[in-house]
């Protein structure tokens, strides 16, 4: 169940201080040998903990959520013609949008991607990408289990393993944040 959003109204707040909603589709990359595709976001390396997210994005106006993944991964990462899976996980969450400070309530949709093997190319980024995401690395389920950094969502290691496993859901499974 997605977490509630309590907002209180005070005498000085700032048009910051209220969510935009923002539809977003995520993609769990895995290779044949069960190593998921992720990215560093902030990349400031004055962090104790590193914080890395699979690919993915907002959703534009009149955009499929699998037109929309499909446009990330091939600006993200070059991944084109991927066969988008099914819907596995949903979360919902409020962050600040990085530089502009925007609270953002983020309504993210994950979709299981299986590829071969794929040499990430990020010729495709934007501006926003080129300052808010860093290196990519592919990991295994042990090693992010095994990490002290910051995953989005947090239990990526814990859901990973069960897909790894074979477990695909048949219902998307609330992720928390």
């Amino acid at each position: 169940m997605p977490a509630k959003l309590v907002l209180v109204e005070t005498p000085n707040r700032h048009a910051n201080d209220v969510p935009v909603v923002r539809e977003a589709v995520r993609a769990v990359v895995l290779d044949r040998d069960q190593r998921v595709l992720l990215f560093r976001a902030f990349p400031d390396n004055t962090r104790s903990r590193f914080f890395w997210i699979t690919p993915g994005g907002g959703v534009a106006a009149g955009e499929s959520a699998s037109t929309a993944l499909r446009r990330e991964l091939t600006e993200e990462c070059g991944l084109v013609a991927a066969e988008i899976g099914p819907l596995i996980w949903v979360r919902d969450h409020v962050f600040p949008i990085p530089h502009s400070g925007q609270l953002t309530r983020q309504r993210e949709r994950f979709y299981l991607v299986r590829v071969d093997q794929h040499e990430v190319d990020v010729s495709g980024w934007d501006d926003f990408e080129r300052i808010f995401m860093g290196e990519h690395r592919w990991w295994t389920v042990s090693e992010i289990q095994a990490s002290a950094d910051e995953f989005a969502p947090h239990r990526l290691g814990n859901l990973l393993a069960d897909l790894v496993n074979g477990d695909i859901p048949s219902e998307p499974v609330e992720t928390g944040i």
